[in-house]
């Protein structure tokens, strides 16, 4: 709608719009409507539900891009397309990039679970593709305020201050220290707010992480 009306204020020509309300209608009857009506293109349904019965048809008549991600497969019809942000879709090609990459060992840091479960949802499709292809989890940390102490526990920066305490007190005076972190991780699948992830790739590059993808 945003390019619709960019390109009509500066006098491109647009096709003609019409508008359907899905909410309280059989999408069949209405997706035949709109034919009938003269569409050409049919964008939508958004509902899962109603794109998966349109899956499911045959014949749809005009091209439809249905804005879910169907539930099924299997689709009858050539002129059926989806498009949808779906984050199985998003998790797909970030498998697929890191594993391309070379990449084998993957830490997870994730949000505290929010009522939706959204979160989770996320956390577990990347592990359960990871894994498919071979790939190992070396590290898992959920974060809610304190992104320090969470970043510190995943890359195991405290063990390295433990080391250094326990050297100064075997010698018994201070030592020159650059704390290290664990070396057996890849890369970071990170999920998180724009907020929070916002700190969080600071506090990374702070704690000697930041090399890590």
């Amino acid at each position: 709608m945003s390019a619709y009306f960019y390109a009509s204020e500066i006098g491109l020509e647009v096709p003609e719009l019409s508008f359907y309300d899905t909410s309280n209608s059989e999408i069949l009857a209405l997706h035949s409507l709109a034919r009938e009506e003269g569409a050409q293109l049919i964008i939508g349904p958004l509902l899962k539900p109603q794109v998966s019965t349109l899956q499911g048809v045959r014949n749809l008549g005009v091209p439809t891009l249905a804005l879910n991600t169907p539930e099924f497969s299997n689709t009858q019809s050539r002129q059926f397309y989806q498009f949808a942000l779906a984050p199985e879709n998003e998790i797909e090609q970030i498998v697929q990039r890191a594993w391309n990459s070379g990449l084998r060992r993957a830490a997870i840091l994730s949000p505290l679970e929010s009522e939706s479960g959204y979160f989770t949802r996320k956390r577990n499709n990347f592990i359960q593709r990871w894994q498919s292809l071979g790939g190992k989890i070396v590290a898992d940390e959920v974060f809610q305020n304190d992104f320090t102490s969470v970043i510190e526990n995943l890359i195991d920066i405290s063990d390295s201050e433990l080391r250094k305490e326990s050297l100064e007190d075997l010698i018994r005076t201070g030592v020159e220290f650059t704390p290290r972190r664990r070396q057996d991780i890849d890369f970071i699948f990170l999920i998180a707010e724009p907020g929070a992830a916002r700190q969080i790739n600071p506090s990374l590059a702070y704690l000697y992480a930041g090399d890590i993808p």
